[in-house]
């Protein structure tokens, strides 16, 4: 892991991500994908499936919709806690400025 890399578009460190669990911009999602892999599978107990590509981002809604079809999926499996973690992400997005 490079620990210089930063974000160009908004300056985010991978210090910082590391340390906050939080994006500056959507395009951290870009540039960070490997670390925030990372931390869904160690903090939130699932690790993305390859047949997914949930941060690749086109748009400011796709990152939202992944997560509400992920949201979907962990309620199927009555992952409770999962679910409950995603459901706090997409209201973090819907409440954030950037609308990511």
């Amino acid at each position: 892991m490079n620990s210089d890399r930063i974000c160009v578009n908004c300056g985010t460190s991978i210090a910082e991500l590391l340390s906050r669990h939080r994006v500056g911009c959507k395009e951290c999602y870009v540039v960070f994908r490997s670390e925030i892999a990372e931390i869904l599978r160690r903090e939130q107990g699932f690790s993305l499936r390859p047949t997914h590509s949930p941060l690749t981002v086109t748009d400011g809604e796709s990152i939202r919709d992944h997560l509400e079809t992920l949201l979907s999926e962990a309620i199927s499996r009555e992952e409770y806690e999962i679910a409950a973690k995603l459901r706090d992400q997409i209201n973090a997005l819907k409440r954030s400025p950037s609308n990511v």
